[in-house]
């Protein structure tokens, strides 16, 4: 009787093993889909219902806030995307920290100008430029940075009231 309530017991962790196993390598591919649509003006709770929560979370001081950080697999061109949160409970900082080599800071910078964003200054985040958010229309800022701790360019999306936080 113990050999069989062994085998059992054996079979079910392994189940249950092969079932999570299954369950977090089906979350790691839909988050690259997920994560690609987190857009402005979303709430906590559609985030953490739909994308899950943050794999780590980072006080950042330049704006003030935590930064949820979510790791990407599967993504070709991206390590991190990163959320935080304005006082209503929106999405008000959006970003992505790309894959070392992928694109350039001053690729970036390129590819906004080249889509109509207006270079407005520089910051210690990196070159600045105002863009219209497609969906709602809102004038936000978008900051390129070229990481040099990471080695990464990282890109930062403010709505007015983030940008606002940091100046």
């Amino acid at each position: 009787m113990p050999k069989k309530n062994a085998a059992n017991r054996t079979i079910v962790f392994v189940t249950v093993f092969l079932l999570c196993l299954s369950a977090s390598t089906a979350l790691a591919s839909i988050s690259q889909d997920l994560a690609e649509r987190l857009d402005f003006f979303l709430e906590r709770s559609w985030v953490y219902n739909n994308v899950g929560e943050p794999d780590t979370i980072d006080w950042n001081t330049t704006f003030k806030a935590e930064l949820e950080m979510y790791r990407i697999s599967g993504s070709s061109y991206f390590d991190w995307y990163f959320v935080s949160y304005g006082l209503d409970g929106t999405i008000n900082v959006l970003g992505q920290i790309y894959k070392k080599g992928y694109m350039s800071g001053y690729e970036v910078c390129d590819e906004l100008e080249s889509q109509g964003g207006f270079p407005v200054g520089t910051t210690g985040l990196g070159k600045i430029f105002r863009i219209q958010h497609t969906r709602t229309g809102k004038s936000i800022r978008v900051a390129v940075q070229d990481n040099k701790e990471l080695g990464q360019t990282v890109v930062y999306m403010l709505t007015q009231d983030a940008w606002e936080r940091v100046n």
